[in-house]
């Protein structure tokens, strides 16, 4: 007769137990909290993918392409407070290169920043209450401190949902190249430019436990022009924010 082992029973509890938990943290890690649309948004790669490949896919999907031409098509407008005497009693934030500030719709009018070459304009708006935070980010090392700051004064739940809006950067290169690049060599080949500081951004949300709803990602090649000679420029360096 073959007798119960409890020193076996607790080796398959505890078997089972650790499954349970390594299954439930895959899940975790697969579930998606970037939205387009409205509708959960997949890169066509697994769960693992590199930021590289979620900024391609975001870069070509139809509808972020459509709100791009959008964006483009706005007329340009230079604010100055003294032409305007409407504009005089309006309260104003501006960001400079390496900061960021988060305002309250009912306290502060517009929130924008210029002088953005390879920089990158980054606005995320509290889809409940209209918090609104804009960062002018210059390189890949301080997006992850810089994400968790904004963060840290927009979320007000567990559920809650924002609105992303990326601007700036240009085409530096072949985004050709880019693509056929592994993402250590982009870093080593362009530096802290646009490619790398947009994949780490894109990265960096998607690792993110918080829904994000891109509505616009105007960098790289949306946001570039080239003169006669084929040399790149930004068609943007600043925008505005109405909060």
């Amino acid at each position: 007769m073959l007798e119960k082992d409890s020193n076996l029973d607790y080796k398959l509890q505890a078997t089972a137990a650790t499954i349970s938990l390594e299954y439930l943290r895959e899940s975790e890690k697969t579930q998606i909290m970037i939205f387009v649309d409205g509708l959960p948004f997949s890169p066509r790669y697994s769960s693992t993918s590199q930021g590289k490949d979620i900024l391609l896919v975001l870069l070509e999907n139809p509808i972020l392409v459509s709100a791009s031409n959008s964006f483009k098509a706005i007329p340009e407008r230079k604010f100055s407070v003294s032409e305007d005497s409407t504009l005089e009693r309006s309260k104003w934030v501006y960001i400079f290169q390496r900061e960021y500030a988060t305002v309250d719709p009912a306290v502060v009018e517009f929130v924008g920043t210029d002088e953005a070459t390879t920089c990158v304009g980054l606005v995320i708006r509290n889809r409940r209450n209209g918090m609104t935070s804009v960062a002018h980010m210059d390189s890949p090392k301080i997006v992850e401190m810089g994400l968790s700051q904004m963060l840290s004064q927009l979320v007000d739940g567990l559920d809650t949902e924002f609105d992303v809006h990326l601007i700036g950067g240009f085409e530096e290169v072949s985004l050709q190249h880019a693509k056929a690049s592994t993402e250590s060599e982009a870093q080593a080949e362009f530096g802290d430019h646009s490619f790398p500081l947009c994949t780490k951004i894109v990265q960096t949300l998607w690792a993110k436990e918080e829904k994000f709803h891109i509505r616009t990602i105007c960098v790289l090649g949306h946001n570039t022009r080239r003169d006669s000679n084929g040399t790149a420029y930004p068609l943007f360096n600043g925008f505005v924010v109405n909060s």
